[in-house]
């Protein structure tokens, strides 16, 4: 996916990027769904998220890149990445797991993930920061 902001003047594009999955989760039998999460910023720009799921051992993996046009990033203590006073950001994000719908087991041996670089290839010819 791929999301463009931008501001109504140069340099008034604020805010901060969080990418958090539902912690738990009530399922049919009343049970509470645990998740392991694991949240980490990369190359200052690229925000990854990646869990499991306790009760099925499902993984997941979320990624998102700030591209902006203007202004700065920075890393918060809870692991976000804020942007201030960009004229524009574009927002490329992937998901995946390893969720396979085949009985018995329902699991894909790796987990799916497209490449934020491919997905940037991609969109540079029709979307600019």
């Amino acid at each position: 996916m791929a999301f463009k902001l931008t501001a109504s003047e140069p340099g008034k594009l604020s805010f901060t990027m969080n990418l958090e999955p539902l912690v738990t989760e009530k399922i049919t039998s009343g049970k509470e769904t645990k998740v392991n999460v694991k949240k980490e910023i990369e190359q200052d720009n690229t925000l990854t998220v990646t869990a499991n799921v306790k009760s099925n051992n499902m993984k997941l993996a979320s990624r998102v890149r700030v591209l902006n046009d203007g202004g700065t990033l920075s890393a918060t203590e809870n692991k976000d990445i804020h942007i201030d006073g960009a004229d524009s950001v574009v927002l490329l994000m992937t998901i995946g797991t390893d969720y396979k719908n085949e009985y018995p087991n329902y699991v894909e041996k790796t987990l799916f993930q497209v490449s934020l670089n491919g997905l940037k290839r991609q969109l540079r010819r029709d979307m600019k920061p």
